[in-house]
């Protein structure tokens, strides 16, 4: 009860203390809040190094966060720990902007999330028929090329012109090394119906990596 009592006392003071601006600040924030809100893409890509997907090229995706769940946290936390200068962190959180919130561990989520739904593909390699791991190979390629797309397109809207840069330069010497690597797999099996197979996985296996990669190193 009387943790209740304290958290609808903060509430009533925030409110109170963002109400108290000009309507023509609140048409601000307005324009800008609407300004931040980006749409999400999702390209098609490609199954073979020459048709690769060029990262540096892709449209931007929306970034959605929790921005109600992360201030009342911040309340929770308040009442367990007395001497916090609650006001300015609840007014902090809230103006603070969706896209900066938590970014990365949402993506990780999202890597998490498509990691476990190639759960389906499974049986596509069991079966054990060429035919069937080709497709299931070129599904898996296909699925973490769209997840690398929206990362790239998420770190455009967190990176300086300057990194952003270098990471361009950085991305397209790794679709060379990839399609490379991939490439030299398949040579193992030349000749053979795993080639193609193992040509797909190997680039699957690699846009895996590199999507966690970009998100750990260089996500906010």
């Amino acid at each position: 009860m009387k943790k209740t009592l304290i958290l609808a006392l903060l509430t009533l003071t925030v409110l109170s203390g963002c109400g108290s601006g000009s309507t023509e600040g609140a048409s601000q924030g307005s324009q800008i809040n609407s300004s931040n809100s980006t749409n999400q893409a999702n390209p098609t890509s490609s199954t073979n190094s020459t048709n690769s997907t060029n990262y540096a090229d892709q449209t931007n995706p929306s970034n959605q966060t929790g921005d109600a769940d992360h201030t009342g946290s911040i309340l929770v936390e308040a009442v367990n720990q007395p001497g916090r200068d609650i006001r300015h962190e609840v007014v902090s959180a809230v103006s603070k902007p969706k896209s900066v919130i938590k970014t990365k561990q949402k993506y990780l989520k999202k890597l998490d999330a498509v990691e476990k739904g190639m759960a389906d593909l499974e049986k596509m390699f069991d079966e054990g028929s060429t035919a069937s791991m080709r497709e299931a190979s070129s599904e898996m390629f296909k699925r973490w090329d769209q997840a690398l797309n929206e990362v790239y397109g998420a770190l455009k809207q967190q990176l300086s012109k300057k990194d952003m840069a270098k990471l361009k330069t950085e991305q397209r010497r790794w679709i060379k090394q990839r399609d490379e690597e991939a490439e030299k797999a398949g040579k193992e099996f030349e000749g053979g119906t795993l080639e193609p197979v193992i040509f797909t996985a190997t680039q699957a296996e690699m846009t895996k990596k590199r999507c966690y990669e970009l998100v750990k190193t260089y996500m906010k």
